[in-house]
């Protein structure tokens, strides 16, 4: 990266502190504790912003963010899922813990949860619920970094696992598919294949669950048939753009509709899941289909409308970023740099913070949002950390990258 946009990035990277540090009581209906929305996920990029700077102010207004968070928890926050709820929160604690970060005898407090976690995972799960930011499969992710200190958990995840094939619909060519709701307005369902709700996040949860030991026999035959679904969604870039549709194609007269460059739908998670299940299965010819897919995205300059993580520019440089870290190819360099420039670039909005607003559709943004980690300034913050340290972001694993 050009020493002028290491400079750029720094300046914003300070705007984007100075306005975590100073800010504006939230209304108590917009006060959140969670990873990707509230307190927990400012903390996330406090703390490793702390640790880039070796700063002892961001790291204290880091665990300040920490104790706001089991405040509002210590107040009746009952919410369980991982994207808004007590999972997500809790995985942040284990990360920091794991870094060094916090004591060890903070685990502590966490394990009194555990069981009503796996109940509720495995409740979810026998309502078809897998969705891993919402439902299951997160309540699960969190679960797997837990069992090392509570083995008693392995028997709820591999039940867990049983769910999941339980929920599973047969498809052609012995494939597996489960359905999602598509539109929350119309209810309508079908086989979503993305990162954030879709099967490319099943994928790469058996991934997972193979790696940990957990029901390894069945784990790995849900994987090959999964993936058999997901192959079979394949269509022509140069016809339609994307080498996968925005959802599975079951319907001869369906409308073809191109999917988007982000991390939560489209090929880049599609790409990603490929190649972890293609390592995981040794089945190299799923990671060569995963790694052409990636590369052919590289080519792409789609137009995003903001820089959140979720769905825009920053989001799309961290996978380039982290896929350069992993493969050393130079071609994801240049494109983790140009989305890079693209996420400065979108810092142009007055009346944002550090000049990024949140981009949604006939909704409005909320202040916790506009300073979160899913789709505001601390996750922007996050992204542009990685282009400039040579520290790998261990943070990225709760998007299922790492």
């Amino acid at each position: 990266m050009a020493t002028d946009n290491m400079l750029r990035i720094n300046e914003k990277l300070k705007e984007i502190a100075a306005n975590l540090t100073h800010y504006p009581e939230l209304p108590a209906s917009e006060q959140r504790p969670c990873l990707f929305t509230g307190r927990m996920g400012e903390a996330l990029f406090l703390m490793n912003y702390a640790q880039y700077l070796q700063s002892d102010f961001y790291f204290d207004l880091a665990i300040q963010r920490i104790e706001e968070s089991f405040e509002m928890v210590d107040n009746g926050y009952t919410w369980l899922n991982f994207s808004g709820g007590l999972t997500g929160i809790f995985w942040t604690i284990e990360h920091f813990i794991e870094l060094g970060y916090l004591e060890e005898n903070t685990r502590k407090s966490l394990q009194s949860f555990d069981r009503p976690f796996a109940e509720k995972m495995l409740d979810d799960m026998a309502t078809g619920g897998f969705d891993f930011m919402h439902k299951a499969l997160g309540i699960a992710f969190y679960l797997l970094k837990r069992r090392k200190h509570n083995p008693g958990l392995d028997a709820y995840l591999v039940k867990c696992v049983k769910g999941l094939s339980d929920c599973a619909l047969q498809a052609d060519g012995n494939a597996l598919k489960w359905l999602s709701t598509l539109n929350a307005a119309t209810g309508k369902r079908g086989a979503n294949i993305c990162l954030s709700h879709g099967m490319s996040s099943i994928a790469i949860m058996l991934t997972k669950f193979i790696e940990h030991g957990i029901a390894t026999d069945l784990s790995a035959d849900l994987l090959h048939r999964t993936v058999r679904f997901i192959l079979a969604q394949e269509i022509d870039p140069v016809q339609h753009l994307s080498c996968f549709p925005s959802m599975s194609l079951e319907k001869p007269d369906q409308q073809m509709l191109t999917s988007r460059m982000a991390w939560c739908y489209g090929d880049l998670g599609v790409g990603l899941a490929l190649c972890r299940a293609g390592a995981t299965a040794g089945m190299p010819s799923w990671r060569e289909k995963g790694m052409d897919v990636l590369t052919y995205s590289c080519s792409r300059k789609d137009t995003l409308m903001d820089a959140g993580i979720c769905h825009g520019t920053a989001g799309v440089a961290h996978i380039f970023q982290r896929i350069f870290q992993d493969t050393g190819l130079p071609v994801f360099k240049d494109t983790a740099n140009y989305w890079y420039e693209q996420t400065l670039e979108q810092a142009n909005i007055p009346e944002g913070l550090a000049g990024y607003l949140p981009y949604f559709i006939n909704e409005p943004v909320h202040l916790a949002q506009a300073r979160g980690f899913l789709v505001g300034i601390s996750g922007i913050g996050l992204s542009l950390l990685h282009a400039v340290s040579d520290n790998r972001p261990d943070w990225d694993e709760c998007l299922l990258l790492s």
